[in-house]
């Protein structure tokens, strides 16, 4: 048995599954703070042009939209680097178990700030199928 064994059985089982217990909830918290917040700044402008042609509504809604699609990218990357960073020596999973969870509980409030974008602006939502393909694909790039 070796040492990190020795201390896992030493410690209750919550140090060691701690990480998959703390870290996606703070991420979906940390993120649904950030994405809230970002998508209100945005929005803000909106209103002043409640009444104006379509073309300075489609300019503010574009910084707005453009705030909340790096938020759906941005969130669960800096998620994923957080989680692998986060798990240490005793989680027993390793980092990728952690790091898939923590990235979806951060896209789910980004997912909701750009419906709520969309809602604004008066278009059609993406389907969740059509939005993870988006952000995957961004990923890649």
């Amino acid at each position: 048995m070796g040492s990190i064994e020795q201390a896992r059985a030493l410690l209750p089982w919550w140090v060691s599954w701690g990480p998959l217990l703390y870290h996606p909830v703070t991420c979906l918290i940390a993120s649904w703070l950030a994405a809230r917040l970002a998508v209100a700044i945005a929005l803000r402008p909106m209103r002043a042009f409640a009444g104006e042609g379509w073309a300075e509504r489609a300019r503010v809604i574009h910084a707005a939209r453009m705030v909340a699609g790096v938020g759906a990218v941005l969130f669960p990357g800096l998620a994923v680097v957080c989680a692998s960073r986060y798990a240490g020596p005793l989680f027993p999973l390793g980092t990728g178990p952690l790091a898939l969870l923590s990235a979806a509980a951060a896209f789910v409030p980004a997912f909701f700030a750009n419906r709520r974008v969309d809602r604004a602006a008066g278009l059609p939502s993406l389907s969740l199928a059509a939005s993870l393909r988006s952000v995957a694909s961004v990923s890649l790039i």
